[in-house]
């Protein structure tokens, strides 16, 4: 950054230090988006600042030297409805956000250090949860219970979610093991697994069949293509799907390019009502008619 530009930012920086600390109404949305290193103490006082004036939406989309510890003020918020964050950060050991409806997350670490079950419990309006490129951290156990969850999307998940093998400090058998989740509306699973071996993928299918089991009360299921190909390296499928009762519409987000996954997940949700095809073949329309009949 050459010295005019770097007094430029220094000013814009004072100007909203300044806009914030004389402000007096109440502020509905504080966005802050940051490509270069943000000052983390420049940064948490402009959070608490919006939160003490009442602050509604908060998104943080930044991209820094190195994790940042975001001021505790923004995640017991108690005017808070929704909140975005897309940053190297670590999650708070406690949350408590009486109004937030709706969660987005992207490139945020959690640990077994930081997590429990009752994560969510103070979070009582929760409804939509939205988890990206989110990595989880020495974690055989992840839960989220909250009976007022409708929505829950995993977008663009890679094998950092996956233990790679003996010499990462942790044994097979911690595979992500357990995921129970109270969502009765809508899920979208997206698994993009990195080039693996036939035991890793394996090791694969058996956690996201395991995953899936926490998810049998859902009304509205999209799944990917990968994560269809994921399942097909399990020999006994069949037996490793739930059934979905409850489920009425089952959706492919991409073209689907393994039938066998395909007929086993179509018979775990066998009360369907709406099948749809984002990106189908005449080859998947075969497939689905054959087995309808």
């Amino acid at each position: 950054m050459s010295r005019s530009m770097d007094s430029k930012t220094n000013k814009f920086m004072e100007f909203v230090d300044g806009t914030l600390h004389r402000r007096q109404e109440n502020i509905q949305r504080l966005l802050i988006c940051w490509d270069k290193h943000l000052n983390e103490e420049r940064l948490n006082s402009w959070i608490t600042s919006a939160v003490r004036h009442n602050v509604q939406q908060v998104r943080l989309n930044l991209t820094q030297d190195e994790p940042l510890s975001i001021t505790l003020s923004l995640f017991t918020c108690e005017s808070l409805v929704s909140l975005s964050i897309s940053a190297d950060v670590r999650f708070p050991n406690y949350i408590s956000l009486p109004k937030l409806k709706r969660l987005e997350l992207e490139g945020v670490e959690f640990s077994d250090e930081n997590w429990n079950e009752n994560h969510f419990s103070d979070c009582p309006a929760l409804e939509i949860i939205r988890m990206e490129n989110c990595i989880w951290v020495h974690m055989p156990y992840f839960c989220i219970s909250t009976p007022t969850l409708k929505s829950f999307n995993i977008a663009n998940w890679d094998d950092q979610w996956l233990p790679r093998g003996e010499d990462d400090g942790m044994a097979k058998e911690n595979v992500l093991t357990t995921f129970p989740l109270l969502v009765k509306a809508n899920v979208e699973f997206r698994f993009e697994p990195y080039v693996a071996t036939r035991e890793e993928k394996i090791c694969h299918c058996a956690a996201i069949s395991q995953f899936l089991r926490a998810l049998v009360n859902v009304k509205c299921l999209s799944v990917s293509d990968d994560t269809l190909q994921a399942l097909s390296f399990a020999d006994d499928l069949w037996e490793k799907l739930p059934t979905f009762h409850n489920a009425k519409k089952l959706t492919m987000l991409e073209e689907v390019t393994n039938d066998k996954a395909l007929v086993a997940l179509l018979k775990a949700t066998h009360n369907l009502e709406l099948l749809v095809f984002d990106k189908a073949s005449s080859t998947q329309l075969s497939v689905f008619h054959a087995f309808r009949h």
